[in-house]
């Protein structure tokens, strides 16, 4: 019985307090607010592809001396082995 009641007045007292308050700003807030915001982003993503463009880059290139390092002993290798000149 005593359960019942709690619960009626707990649906009573939720019922009152649904009014909500949005503060929405003006239009023109809005958009300075979203092209400072694209600015930022924009930025943030060139910074970024640039740092990746120059780390590939140099990764790249000892990559390629590590594999022409490889060919040329893997050649010499071969020269050896057959005793040829090529």
């Amino acid at each position: 019985m005593v359960m019942r009641r709690v619960v009626l007045q707990k649906d009573i007292n939720t019922q009152e307090d649904t009014e909500l308050i949005l503060d929405v700003p003006d239009l023109e807030e809005i958009k300075v607010i979203t092209i400072r915001k694209f600015k930022i982003y924009g930025y943030i993503v060139l910074v970024s592809s640039l740092r990746i463009y120059v780390k590939s880059s140099h990764l790249f290139k000892n990559k390629y001396s590590e594999v022409k390092d490889t060919v040329k002993n893997l050649h010499n290798k071969y020269v050896r082995k057959n005793k040829k000149v090529v």
